[in-house]
């Protein structure tokens, strides 16, 4: 038979694993929306023109990108061409 102490003592057990997770869930929480808004701050110092300049060089690489795919899309149609004309 289970004494209550021993039931007492898992409850106290239990209780304070599960704080402290909550703790650390809690806290991560609160570190990420730190770093988001550090992040959007940031963002938003940044001078227009380097924006510009960064959003350019993003749509050059999405545009070799879709070149890319283009490319094996055309392949691909090309196979299914071929061999449905076989």
């Amino acid at each position: 038979m289970v004494q209550p102490k021993t039931i007492r003592l898992w409850a106290l057990t239990g209780g304070v694993a599960a704080t402290v997770v909550m703790g650390s869930l809690y806290g991560a929480g609160l570190k990420t929306q730190t770093q988001q808004s550090q992040a959007r701050k940031a963002a938003q110092e940044v001078p227009i023109e380097a924006r510009i300049a960064g959003l350019e060089q993003q749509r050059a690489h999405l545009l070799q990108q879709k070149a890319g795919l283009d490319k094996k899309l055309a392949e691909i149609k090309a196979r299914r061409v071929s061999s449905s004309n076989s």
